[in-house]
C-alpha cells in the first residue's frame, strides 16, 4: 500500500482514468519499474482487458535511456545507503541479490520494451529469458542470471521456514548449518555457502557492466 499513488497519504483505491493519469504524466522511474511486476487479481473480462492493455502501453512508451538507466543506478544506490545488506544471507539486498537481478530485469524490459514488448513479464525469470530469446541479453548472462535467482529463492525460502530472515552465521549450529545445505540440495554447508558467493559476484558482475559501470560515466546531470 505505501507504493500507490501520492504515498501514504493518497486513498486506498485509484480510477482507471487517475491510474492512467498519474502513471503517464508523474509516475517516477521506480515506479514503472514497479509496475513491470503488475499481476491483475480479480477482473471483469473486459476491465481486465482495458487495464492490461493501459498497464501494456505504459510499460512500453517511449523513454530517454539516458534518463531511465541514471534514475535506475540511483534507485539502487539508494537501496544500498538506505537498505544496506545485513551480511552474506541476506539474499534479498546484498550485492548480485534479488534486488541486483530484479533491477536489470526490469531496467531492460522499460528500455526496450517499446521496440520489443514481447519481452515483457511480471515474473522475473521469464522475464529474464525473454529478454536472452530477444538477443538483448547476452545469453551467459541472462543463464547466470536465472541460475542464481533459483538458488536465491530456494535460500530464501528455506531461511525463512526454518529460522527466519535474520539467520547468524556466527552463531548457527552445525544442525541448522546442514539443514540449510541439504533444504538447498547442496552436500554441505561449505558447498553452498562458496557457492552463493560465486553467484552474488556474478551477478553483480553483470549489474556493473549493464547499469552501475555505464551509469557511473554519465555526464551529471544539468541543473
Amino acid at each position: 500500500m505505501r507504493l500507490r499513488p501520492s504515498g501514504n497519504s493518497g486513498p486506498l483505491p485509484s480510477s482507471y482514468e487517475s491510474f492512467l493519469k498519474y502513471h503517464r504524466e508523474s509516475a517516477w522511474t521506480w515506479e514503472h519499474m514497479a509496475l513491470s511486476r503488475a499481476r491483475i487479481i480479480l477482473a471483469g473480462d473486459h476491465f481486465r482487458d482495458d487495464l492490461e492493455d493501459a498497464i501494456l502501453s505504459i510499460l512500453t512508451a517511449p523513454r530517454d535511456s539516458d534518463t531511465l538507466l541514471r534514475d535506475v543506478a540511483s534507485m539502487r544506490a539508494r537501496i544500498e545507503r538506505d537498505r544496506k545488506s545485513s551480511g552474506d544471507w541476506d539474499i534479498k539486498n546484498r550485492r548480485g541479490g534479488l534486488v541486483d537481478i530484479e533491477f536489470i530485469a526490469q531496467y531492460l524490459q522499460l528500455r526496450y520494451g517499446a521496440a520489443q514488448p514481447g519481452i515483457l513479464s511480471p515474473n522475473t525469470t521469464e522475464a529474464l529469458i525473454r529478454l536472452k530469446d530477444a538477443g538483448i541479453l547476452e545469453s551467459g548472462a541472462a543463464e547466470s542470471l536465472i541460475s542464481a535467482m533459483h538458488l536465491w529463492r530456494n535460500v530464501q525460502g528455506v531461511l525463512r521456514l526454518s529460522v527466519g530472515d535474520d539467520f547468524d552465521e556466527a552463531s548457527a549450529s552445525s544442525d541448522t548449518r546442514a539443514m540449510l545445505a541439504r533444504g538447498c540440495k547442496m552436500k554441505d554447508y561449505e558447498t553452498l555457502k562458496q557457492t552463493v558467493s560465486e553467484n552474488a559476484a556474478r551477478c553483480y558482475e553483470i549489474f556493473c557492466k549493464l547499469i552501475e559501470g555505464p551509469a557511473g560515466k554519465m555526464e551529471p546531470r544539468e541543473t
